[in-house]
């Protein structure tokens, strides 16, 4: 029944099918709709729900895909569309944001991608890592944290694991901070940052991670360089260390102009794996973190997002997905 005996496709939309959608979004109806359509190869249809509903309906949809015809939805999708950035699109668009955020955390560790992992660890707040653990552990029938030390050496695992563990907010003691920083400026100037005491690894594995921001900013003013010149400085440029530690740092002490930098660059690749990364990092904010985002790109860059998106992505498809979630403006 179902997909199974679909045919696959490249393209987005096939044989110009034109399917009504009912204005108001309905579990029943939009199942049934999904199915005729994959049964055509038709993906173009896939993409239009998730244009015109909420995405807290859409998410709705692959449970109720699976009670009403017995198969993966996802599956389904991957048989009748070999678009891997569009596949990737409706995974994201139709999972909950739990689930692709524990899926990516996965697939980092499957193909030791360090970098990407830190970017979310760090940027993550205390709810969202929270649940991360337990949606990980559902998927995988394995604990995170484990996986994190049996993939990476002790001290970038320790990091790691600390940095999931750490508060998203607390109540700032600017007498601490500036105690924190003196120290940490100190160390740097004896070149002992991340050696006899390191207190590099002291800060980033017991501060909470507002705290860790503060530290960062005050060390700059003070040592008039960003603490990240000197990971630079002690760890050579090909090192996995130099590129966890400056990706924790960046992300840290300002995750929403992070992001914003990344998906600049991201817009004027063409490879697949950035198309993937640039839809992962839009797709998964909440409404409030794609908003920051949004300001730090029009202030860093001055132009909005919407529009880089509008010039730099040619795929209409993709555009109009992206579109949707970065929201107007």
């Amino acid at each position: 029944m179902g997909c199974t005996g679909s045919k696959t496709t490249d393209a987005t939309t096939t044989n110009d099918i034109t399917v009504e959608l009912p204005s108001e979004f309905n579990d029943d109806i939009i199942t049934k709709i999904i199915l005729k359509a994959l049964d055509k190869s038709d993906v173009s249809t896939a993409v239009k729900i998730i244009l015109k509903y909420a995405y807290e309906d859409l998410i709705t949809l692959p449970h109720a895909y699976s009670d009403a015809f017995s198969e993966d939805l996802f599956a389904c999708i991957n048989k009748v569309c070999t678009n891997k950035s569009l596949c990737y699109a409706l995974t994201l668009g139709l999972n909950t944001k739990e689930k692709n955020m524990a899926m990516d955390v996965h697939s980092c560790l499957q193909r030791d991608d360090k970098k990407t992992l830190f970017e979310i660890i760090s940027a993550g707040d205390k709810s969202e890592l929270e649940t991360l653990d337990v949606t990980y552990e559902a998927i995988y029938k394995t604990i995170l944290e484990d996986d994190i030390k049996k993939a990476f050496d002790p001290q970038i695992a320790e990091t790691l694991v600390a940095l999931k563990k750490a508060e998203s907010s607390c109540s700032i003691d600017n007498t601490e901070i500036d105690d924190c920083a003196n120290k940490l400026v100190e160390a740097a100037n004896s070149d002992s940052i991340f050696t006899n005491d390191k207190i590099f690894f002291q800060y980033l594995t017991t501060k909470t991670k507002p705290e860790l921001k503060e530290i960062f900013e005050m060390f700059l003013k003070k040592a008039q360089r960003d603490i990240t010149v000197e990971v630079e400085k002690f760890y050579p440029s090909d090192s996995p260390e130099r590129i966890c530690y400056t990706t924790a740092c960046d992300v840290i002490r300002n995750t929403p102009l992070y992001h914003a930098q990344s998906i600049h660059n991201l817009l004027s690749s063409d490879t697949e794996e950035d198309m993937k990364q640039l839809l992962y990092i839009i797709m998964i904010q909440t409404e409030s973190k794609i908003k920051d985002i949004k300001l730090c790109y029009k202030s860093t860059f001055f132009q909005t997002l919407a529009m880089d998106i509008k010039e730099e992505i040619s795929e209409p498809t993709l555009q109009q997905i992206l579109l949707k979630f970065v929201g107007k403006g």
